[in-house]
């Protein structure tokens, strides 16, 4: 089935879908007495044998505040969501020496409490249910459509229309549609491209940056007995960590970890790192 043959409807019923698992990291601060936020990084929310996570990628780690607060987006409304950071803990899986080749792969390790707070508004996918499948026998590549999702700082909306004395800042949380393409094995972890190009989108950014950490999700697809298309389910197959280079045809890539990377090491790790 060609991605052009998917009517809009079910990308975003798919978009919608994965949006429950998707969170924003924001860094909050005050400037000239306003308090200001950026973007940065994507995460997924995910559970390995009930200990909670937000699965990322190691360089988005690096750049989260150490103490203090640290901000989430989590829903479409105006929101000020943000936790003590002495509530969580960051834990690195692996980072390679070369950013494009990777690894780069890390989790944020929550406390009952936080997760509990979030799981108000998100949800937690559960990583214990698909591991004996995507380690023995993940499904085909073109069982479905494939999702690339995040926030993209290229997006980010800012509102003072509303309010002169207050400043409403809209950060994007981005769904793109496509296939994967080169899949490999490095050493212990496994990888795969998603090429921009084929990306299915009403609004195309050229610089992806802020969706490190997001997730890649395969959407299978089925057909009702009256041959309409529908849902069937929504995997996590892999995280996104690096953007390519745009080479002379304009063509770019987002690279990712794949599954066996998320469902043997990171939940792995996930699993031994419970408080």
């Amino acid at each position: 089935m060609l991605l052009t043959d998917i009517p809009q409807s079910i990308l975003n019923e798919a978009t919608h879908n994965n949006w429950h698992y998707t969170i924003g990291f924001i860094k909050l601060g005050v400037t000239g007495g306003q308090q200001t936020a950026e973007l940065l990084g994507s995460g997924v929310l995910v559970t390995a044998s009930n200990q909670p996570a937000i699965l990322t990628a190691h360089h988005v780690l690096e750049v989260l505040p150490k103490r203090g607060r640290l901000g989430f987006v989590l829903s479409d409304n105006e929101e000020r969501t943000n936790i003590d950071v002495q509530g969580i803990s960051y834990v690195e899986v692996d980072r390679g020496n070369v950013d494009a080749d990777g690894p780069d792969i890390g989790f944020v390790r929550l406390s009952r409490a936080v997760a509990s707070s979030l799981g108000a508004t998100k949800s937690f996918y559960n990583l214990d249910k698909r591991r004996e499948v995507f380690l023995n026998n993940p499904p085909p590549d073109n069982a479905g459509v494939w999702d690339a999702q995040g926030f993209i700082e290229q997006l980010t909306r800012v509102d003072t229309q509303t309010n002169p004395r207050k400043m409403v800042k809209a950060f994007c949380q981005f769904g793109a549609f496509g296939g994967v393409v080169d899949y490999v094995e490095r050493g212990k972890y496994d990888y795969c491209k998603f090429p921009i190009r084929d990306m299915q989108v009403n609004q195309k950014p050229n610089d992806f940056g802020g969706i490190s950490g997001g997730g890649l999700w395969q959407i299978v697809l089925d057909a009702t007995e009256g041959g309409e298309i529908k849902v069937k389910d929504s995997l996590l197959r892999g995280l996104v960590y690096y953007q390519d280079p745009f080479d002379t045809q304009g063509h770019s890539a987002l690279r990712c970890h794949a599954h066996k990377s998320i469902y043997e090491h990171a939940h792995r790790k996930i699993a031994h790192n419970a408080p």
